[in-house]
């Protein structure tokens, strides 16, 4: 099975845009060939990074909400707003407030999100075509200091200097938002997602669009970042090259669905994924499983698939050794990706619970498919600091 194939006949991102990877964690989702994609995005930033010249392009990855699909649809040519349920299996689509009430009827926030994008989306939005983006602010979400337009859609607060040209379109704006993608296809449901690229929007005081261009030119390479990336680039390909060829396809089972989660809980609790660790994991679901059925026999099948599946992965000890091994590099030459992107120039300022931040992170569009470089341990962090904080 191609990658690319992978994608598309799988609920990741598959036609439409409804969840990015963290480029360390596609071998575990797509195998070998997630593995190549991963390898060749970092090493295309890496070389764009030194002056070296190639087609994959990288954009900021902003912390908005929720994420918004519209445009005209292209059967009947009518203009549409939706959530991310515009891509269920029984879409959500919108043409109408009445629509949007009676579609969500249980989310009067979403509703009124979703009314406010009806209202003015049309003002900007080419006749032909349908886009996605992060809503980052209605007017009610904007707070006004002496200095800054400020508005918080999730974790982090952006702010914009009420003298900037963002600024000046914040103030008068009546929704914000960063879009991200575009869709190509015959209907919605055969539409597949591509990068932004050439579009026509309109300019209209209501709709403040945020940017999402990176100058990779701006960028400050350090030699820590620098060494950093090369080794473990380097390593990331020593541990490949060593590893069977079939352990990253054989990662690809009904049960991948625990190694991501565990992956990323140890990620965002700053531990290093282990073997060891992953064992626990499993028979820790296995025996939470069995506590939320009745039947001794519920239980028990519980009990014995955990044990089953835990026995496969202590067979396949230096296996797993081997993909966390190669997890940790990838992530590491991300990280240092990460921090020569972040001296980027931001016209937009960032800060979580009143300290200043970076973005959230980047989405790399590399041969057609989007992946995200998120240090995803730091930005945890401080995603719980800030909950801690709201309580």
């Amino acid at each position: 099975m191609s990658f690319l194939t992978y994608i598309t006949e799988t609920a990741l991102v598959h036609q439409h845009l409804t969840h990015l990877q963290h480029a360390e964690d596609l071998p575990m989702v797509a195998g070998q060939q997630g593995y190549h994609h991963a390898i060749g995005a970092l090493k295309a930033i890496g070389d764009q990074l030194e002056g070296k010249f190639n087609s994959t392009k990288a954009t900021i990855k902003y912390d908005g909400s929720p994420s918004i699909v519209f445009g005209h649809d292209p059967i009947t040519h009518k203009f549409f707003v939706a959530s991310k349920s515009a891509f269920n299996k029984t879409p959500k689509i919108n043409y109408s407030d009445e629509d949007i009430r009676r579609n969500h009827k249980d989310a009067p926030g979403l509703q009124e999100k979703l009314i406010s994008a009806l209202e003015h989306l049309k003002k900007i939005a080419p006749k032909h075509g349908v886009y996605q983006g992060d809503l980052m602010y209605t007017p009610e979400d904007k707070v006004e200091t002496k200095d800054h337009i400020n508005f918080t859609p999730n974790t982090i607060m952006y702010s914009l200097p009420k003298k900037s040209e963002q600024g000046k379109k914040a103030k008068s704006a009546k929704l914000g938002i960063a879009i991200h993608t575009q869709y190509a296809g015959p209907s919605i449901e055969k539409m597949r997602a591509i990068p932004l690229e050439n579009h026509n929007f309109k300019e209209h005081p209501d709709v403040h669009i945020l940017p999402h261009e990176v100058n990779l030119g701006d960028a400050l390479t350090t030699g820590k970042d620098k060494t950093s990336f090369d080794h473990n680039i380097k390593m990331a390909e020593k541990v490949h090259n060593y590893m069977a060829r079939d352990v990253l396809d054989r990662l690809i089972t009904p049960e991948q669905e625990h190694l991501s989660t565990y992956v990323n809980q140890a990620v965002k609790e700053g531990k290093k994924p282990s073997t060891l660790g992953y064992l626990a994991h499993v028979l820790e679901k296995g025996k939470k499983k069995a506590e939320g059925v009745s039947t001794p026999a519920a239980k028990q099948r519980h009990l014995e698939a955990a044990a089953q599946h835990a026995k496969q992965v202590e067979a396949s000890a230096h296996h797993y050794e081997d993909f966390f091994k190669l997890h940790k590099h990838l992530q590491a030459a991300k990280n240092a990706l990460v921090s020569q992107l972040n001296t980027t120039t931001h016209e937009i300022e960032h800060s979580i619970g009143g300290k200043e931040t970076k973005p959230e992170g980047f989405v790399i569009h590399h041969q057609g498919y989007p992946i995200k470089f998120v240090n995803r341990a730091e930005f945890s962090r401080a995603n719980f600091e800030q909950s801690k904080n709201r309580k």
